[in-house]
């Protein structure tokens, strides 16, 4: 049987690895997952009803966020994914505390963590892309939810730790 500080160890590195691992696939990745707005050259014309120009504006908006959007994307997929793997181990807790004490509070932190478990899934970048979205122009605003989110759930982890 695995002592509290193993087992504490053990999750820390497994949270590492999937955030390495999401960091990783977001990198190799970021291309596939980009606007088709990234795609166009947008010094030639639409092809829509106007066939005109984009607006200057517009296109200096599109540079600036092709600058940053693979370090965006790299980091967005390892933030969900570590969220997705702390939000398991809650819940798995929670599921192993409500069979010992049948309570109420319990039901309602496995339904919060449920959804924030969710949540890291839908906002995930690849899971995203399966349903063919693609990311265009929101800057830090892509990730400051899940850092948040990564935030709040390490509050949870370490008191259910605790």
């Amino acid at each position: 049987m695995m002592n509290k500080k193993q087992r504490i160890l053990i999750i820390l590195a497994i949270i590492i690895i999937v955030g390495t691992i999401g960091a990783i696939l977001g990198y190799y990745n970021a291309d596939s997952l980009k606007s088709p707005v990234f795609k166009r050259d947008l010094d030639k014309d639409f092809d829509g009803d106007y066939n005109r120009t984009p607006p200057k504006e517009f296109r200096d908006e599109v540079e600036k966020a092709r600058e940053n959007f693979d370090e965006y994307i790299s980091i967005k997929t390892a933030v969900t994914l570590i969220n997705i793997v702390i939000a398991l181990i809650l819940i798995a807790g929670y599921v192993k505390i409500y069979r010992e004490v049948k309570s109420d509070f319990t039901v309602g932190l496995i339904v919060v963590m449920f959804a924030l478990l969710l949540y890291a899934i839908t906002s995930n970048p690849f899971i995203q892309y399966l349903f063919s979205y693609r990311g265009f122009g929101l800057g830090p605003f892509i990730l400051l939810p899940d850092i948040f989110t990564t935030i709040a759930l390490s509050v949870l982890l370490y008191l259910s730790l605790k």
